[in-house]
């Protein structure tokens, strides 16, 4: 069901024909669902397809008909060294799908902790709340995992100043 141009790009993409990616505005044409090719080489876990496409130009914040970036397809598919490869390539630590999850949101569901601390290295935002209203801390804690819910307050608490006081009333 995708256009034929976006097949014919995902089969080059997949067999690593570097001809695919000559034209720009052939790196921002998507398939029935919205994805590019960007999308295509970081579902199917290509690194260095991936890097081609970013290398010639492709949207590395393009989002399909769902709201997923790239970046959200890497941490679906559990690969740290994928969402290193986009965050130094200047993706969106907070982009949002269209359900409102970002991707540490995305990262605490997929219980992954690699890609947890990477994210945060990065400057993920603890505070983004989904459609839900839920932050990816209330998530660790609505589901019980209390390794990544540790991550997450070390980090957000390593932020306070030193010389932060309570006051009391």
């Amino acid at each position: 069901m995708r256009t034929v141009l976006a097949v014919v790009l995902a089969i080059l993409c997949t067999t690593g024909t570097a001809a695919a990616v000559d034209k720009r505005n052939h790196l921002t044409i998507g398939d029935v669902n919205g994805d590019t090719p960007l999308h295509l080489t970081v579902r199917l876990n290509d690194l260095n397809l991936t890097r081609l496409l970013l290398i010639a130009g492709a949207d590395i914040n393009a989002k399909n008909n769902a709201g997923i970036a790239p970046l959200h397809m890497a941490i679906y598919k559990s690969n740290v060294e994928m969402v290193k490869l986009l965050l130094e390539h200047g993706a969106n630590v907070d982009a949002q799908t269209n359900r409102g999850n970002s991707p540490l949101h995305e990262a605490v569901a997929k219980k992954d902790v690699g890609i947890v601390t990477t994210l945060l290295k990065s400057g993920a935002s603890l505070d983004i709340q989904n459609e839900a209203g839920n932050t990816p801390l209330l998530v660790t804690l609505q589901n019980g995992l209390q390794d990544i819910a540790q991550i997450l307050i070390t980090h957000s608490s390593s932020k306070v100043p030193l010389n932060f006081k309570v006051n009391a009333y």
